[in-house]
């Protein structure tokens, strides 16, 4: 399997490295957390099906996969032997307008979106201790 990189994933490791190193004021953290993710996905080449498809979870008609990094969620698509890395996000931020271009609102309530980007989390956690 190949890793096709979308440039919007150096971009957003790129942002979370800056919040957690400025915001949160921890360089080691920030450093240790964009390698977890780099390594989580890299991990997709010998288990591209780890991650769960995104319509699992969302009333959404999708390829999309997604794979639980901590509290981050790595979007991803397989096709032959490609493996396309999408994007980035935390689980909390409303990634169905990143990915689609509506708001998960639009469908559901704000208890049900959170409850939804929690139960996506816990759900996949094991997969991601697995990867570590």
């Amino acid at each position: 399997m190949k890793l096709r990189i979308n440039p919007e994933v150096i971009e957003d490791i790129a942002e979370i490295k800056q919040y957690i190193r400025e915001e949160l004021c921890n360089p080691t953290a920030a450093d240790r957390i964009a390698k977890r993710i780099v390594s989580a996905y890299k991990g997709l080449k010998t288990s591209p099906f780890i991650g769960a498809p995104l319509d699992s979870v969302l009333e959404v008609k999708t390829d999309y996969r997604f794979l639980v990094c901590g509290t981050y969620l790595i979007f991803y698509k397989v096709k032959d032997d490609i493996i396309s890395i999408y994007r980035v996000m935390n689980g909390r931020r409303d990634y169905c307008r990143q990915l689609f271009g509506m708001s998960y609102t639009q469908i559901a309530d704000d208890e049900e979106v959170s409850a939804v980007s929690e139960k996506i989390i816990e759900q996949n956690r094991d997969a991601y201790e697995k990867l570590k």
